[in-house]
């Protein structure tokens, strides 16, 4: 389980799988569904790695194309290091007892209430609100409206690929959401998956070991980001701006 919450950042490749470890936000063999007995699994990502530059085959650009340019977009050092493992659930990327402790909670226990993380007295109402409403299915995106016998056109205005629009989509996985989410993790130093449901994402969100007052201004970053999202979709679906 802990090794679930885990991932590599690449330093010099020598240490991690290529296909069957996760160095991206999934494994390869996830990705791309690869037979988990194929031999190709033991290659290290320190055969695509020349001078600290990927060196990936030119065949998987035109076979893998999206899977290619997350590669490539991986960052590496300039000089080789080692690789690192890392605990995605830390701030500081360190596995912890009481972090430990927490996932195994979770994991096993009773889920995290998250109604009583968004109302606040510093939070302004309608963010709360929105809140509410995203985590109760409440807001009407084109799945709900397609629901309620609403025939329109179910396509996600942020991102290019034509995707149908609901709410795990809108607010986690779709391409504009994912920049909003992984900028706000890089301001704060830490990390959020890039893909998954609401709820589970929402809690990895909260679970964030930061000391009390900046919990409250982590929190109050994640709603504003969630007000962010919601009004730039608007904006698009109804003034197209």
């Amino acid at each position: 389980m802990v090794y679930q919450q885990s991932s590599w950042l690449i330093g010099d490749g020598k240490s991690v799988l290529f296909w069957s470890e996760k160095w991206l936000d999934s494994s390869l063999v996830d990705k791309l569904n690869v037979s988990s007995c194929c031999h190709l699994l033991k290659t290290r990502v320190a055969a695509f790695i020349s001078n600290q530059q990927w060196a990936l085959p030119m065949r998987s650009s035109t076979l893998f194309p999206d899977v290619a340019k997350q590669i490539i977009e991986t960052p590496l050092p300039s000089a080789p290091e080692c690789d690192l493992l890392i605990w995605e659930n830390s701030t500081s990327g360190l596995f912890s007892f009481s972090e430990g402790y927490d996932l195994f909670r979770r994991r096993f226990g009773v889920q995290a209430d998250w109604a009583t993380t968004i109302w606040k007295g510093f939070i302004p109402p309608h963010f709360s609100m929105l809140a509410w409403r995203l985590f109760h299915l409440k807001l009407p995106t084109v799945d709900q409206l397609q629901r309620r016998g609403i025939p329109i056109v179910s396509v996600c205005q942020l991102c290019p690929f034509g995707h149908v629009e609901d709410l795990p989509h809108l607010f986690v996985n779709c391409s504009f959401a994912q920049h909003v989410w992984q900028w706000l993790a890089c301001y704060y130093g830490t990390y959020l998956p890039s893909h998954g449901p609401l709820l589970d994402f929402w809690d990895s969100f909260m679970s964030k070991a930061f000391s009390p007052q900046l919990k409250n201004l982590w929190l109050a970053s994640g709603l504003f980001a969630l007000m962010a999202i919601w009004k730039s979709r608007n904006k698009l679906r109804f003034e197209n701006k």
